[in-house]
């Protein structure tokens, strides 16, 4: 009997040594693991009300000669290293549509409406309080892309300024508030799901792959000279809508950009900050995933390139870059708040743009 409760003394003894080491594996490496699955599963999303699809919305996925059909020819096309081909419609004093044709899909991915005349339910120049009125703001949404749920979150500046809001159609739209007391709608990006992580516009809390940025390899020349155009447009819609004249080109002005842009590139480290300088050199090797905004403006221009490049005090110069999209100027609160408004007020008459690989020199008449 002694022996029999010996033996079972001993083989209870080696279980519990082995579910204790068990347990201490789990803990160190296999607990973590499954602590982060737990994580993870737990991101859920509450459930989106989506908005019944309408206006602009509508053509979020459709093809490229489907679109044509409806819109007619562009006015102009421009090349992106995006992947996105830009269809601009109605590109006068009055309207602004850019279109986004992905290179590939040869479909719409990407609208952006600068005019309240094509909204329907939702129209540049609303409030937030009409907003409110019309859908719930959400700080989380998720989705499935390329077999797998991403899942984004927005943080409470996003909320204010620039909130999702999602179409059953399965295309969303980001609300682009004016930064100001009286808080205005001042743009509408329409985009489908891809477009939405790939310009990381929130913050994605999934592991989803976020889609290549950058792919395209383009005619920079051409490139530069239809920015430079592009930002115009834009601006004179903006200003018209506040009820400023738009501006005039100043081809004087123009020189006196290019030779900033000249005198900057021959010699980038004597007027730029240590910053500044690394942002510049992964432009000029056309490394964008991680490069940062960075600008000047008249107060902080050095004063050793306005004097190399002959710059008298008739004008006012602005720095920036990488703008890799001209709506930059009025979605980045630096750059509107610095630069953007500027533009925009009506005691600016007389401007010139320069752009080269998405560095840009903005030379405005005193």
């Amino acid at each position: 009997m002694k022996r029999l409760l010996l033996r079972f003394m001993l083989v209870f003894s080696a279980v519990l040594m082995i579910s204790y080491a068990a347990a201490l594996f789990d803990s160190s490496d296999g607990g973590h693991e499954k602590t982060e699955r737990s994580r993870i599963r737990n991101l859920t999303s509450p459930k989106i009300q989506s908005l019944h699809t309408e206006g602009l919305a509508r053509y979020i996925g459709v093809s490229n000669s489907y679109f044509k059909d409806k819109f007619g020819e562009p006015d102009e096309k421009i090349d992106s290293i995006e992947g996105v081909e830009w269809w601009n419609y109605d590109v006068n004093q009055n309207d602004y549509l850019r279109v986004g044709i992905d290179k590939y899909t040869k479909k719409v991915c990407d609208i952006i409406e600068l005019s309240a005349k094509l909204g329907q339910q939702l129209s540049v120049g609303m409030s937030m309080e009409q907003v409110l009125k019309k859908t719930t703001l959400y700080a989380n949404f998720a989705f499935d892309v390329n077999e797998q749920t991403a899942q984004i979150e927005l943080s409470e500046y996003d909320l204010n300024n620039h909130p999702l809001v999602s179409f059953d159609n399965g295309s969303y739209a980001i609300l682009d508030f004016t930064p100001r007391k009286k808080k205005v709608i001042y743009a509408i990006h329409y985009l489908d799901k891809n477009e939405l992580l790939r310009g990381k516009y929130y913050r994605v809390l999934s592991k989803t792959p976020l889609p290549s940025r950058y792919v395209s390899k383009i005619n920079w020349e051409k490139h530069d000279g239809d920015f430079s155009k592009d930002l115009i447009s834009q601006l004179n819609v903006k200003r018209l809508q506040e009820g400023n004249v738009p501006v005039e080109y100043d081809y004087n002005a123009e020189c006196v950009a290019l030779d900033l842009m000249n005198s900057l590139e021959a010699n980038p480290r004597k007027y730029l900050s240590k910053k500044e300088f690394e942002e510049y050199r992964l432009i000029r090797a056309e490394t964008f995933e991680n490069t940062r905004i960075f600008y000047r403006v008249p107060k902080n221009i050095s004063k050793d390139l306005m004097k190399d490049a002959d710059v008298s005090s008739d004008y006012r110069v602005y720095i920036a870059g990488p703008i890799l999209t001209n709506t930059l100027f009025y979605t980045d609160n630096n750059l509107y708040e610095n630069i953007w408004k500027t533009l925009s007020d009506s005691k600016t008459e007389k401007i010139s743009v320069v752009f080269r690989k998405t560095l840009v020199v903005i030379v405005v008449e005193n």
